[in-house]
């Protein structure tokens, strides 16, 4: 008997480096999405191959304590394309050094990592952290099913270019603002097909658009945003499906009323894996 193709994830670990890096450039990519440009030596050796890979942007408190955020870096540069950072006399990208975009949900200032991406600036310093692992993609199922709000769009955007070609994709997009859906514009999906879910029944239309996902053998599901929205949808997977842990990947970025989320935590307490 032949068995269907399954999700297959290897993990790596990294060396877990603190890194000084000095803004390049920054771009709004949306009206509450921010692309931050980062470069540096001590960005030689930095590695994120998994499309979910998570490093820390480390700022400094107000009572001295750092603040850390974790975000999915977008796209690393070994060498400058030359596209994404300012040409001028003594930028890091005239010098040649790696870079690294780095792409924020704004949310005005109320969190700290939010009012540091909107008044970044070319020259102002920063520090990260990591990544300390990555989940390789060695084999992937028939289909994948991505989830996510604008938190997630970075990894999803990542994880598409990620798939092998044979992968039938379905990006299911549920942002808070509708106007972070340009974020897409323009991007490299391969032909997945992209559904959105907006305004007040967001959450509720895209519980619907979940369960009529066609049970197939080898679909795997990854779901990235707020844990509120993706708890009963893990649910429905897990235990309505019955989907073995290996097809769901489910990460929570953030949690309303909840400053600084683990996101190595599990998403559901009253449900871990």
């Amino acid at each position: 008997m032949t068995r269907s193709p399954s999700l297959v994830r290897t993990k790596v670990r990294h060396e877990l480096r603190r890194r000084s890096v000095t803004v390049t450039a920054t771009r709004r990519l949306t009206p509450g999405m921010v692309r931050v440009t980062v470069a540096g030596r001590d960005l030689a050796d930095f590695q994120a191959p998994g499309p979910a890979d998570h490093l820390k942007l480390i700022l400094p408190g107000a009572d001295g304590e750092p603040v850390l955020r974790d975000y999915t870096p977008s796209t690393f540069r070994p060498v400058p394309d030359g596209t994404a950072s300012p040409a001028e006399p003594g930028s890091p990208a005239v010098q040649g050094l790696p870079e690294l975009d780095i792409d924020l949900v704004l949310h005005g200032d109320e969190g700290p990592a939010s009012a540091w991406a909107r008044r970044a600036a070319p020259g102002d310093r920063v520090e990260l952290g990591g990544p300390r692992g990555s989940f390789l993609l060695e084999q992937a199922g028939a289909s994948a099913v991505l989830i996510a709000d604008e938190t997630g769009f970075p990894a999803v955007a990542r994880m598409v270019a990620a798939l092998p070609p044979d992968v039938a994709v379905t990006v299911l997009l549920a942002p808070l603002d509708p106007a972070n859906a340009a974020y897409f514009d323009g991007a490299d999906v391969r032909g997945a097909d992209l559904r959105w879910f907006t305004g007040a029944s967001r959450a509720e239309d895209l519980g619907i658009a979940v369960r009529a996902v066609p049970q197939r053998p080898g679909t795997w599901f990854f779901l990235a945003g707020e844990t509120g929205l993706l708890i009963p949808l893990r649910r429905h997977l897990r235990h309505e499906r019955g989907l073995p842990a290996s097809q769901v990947v489910a990460q929570g970025y953030w949690k309303h009323g909840v400053a600084a989320l683990d996101h190595h935590a599990p998403l559901d307490p009253q449900d871990p894996d």
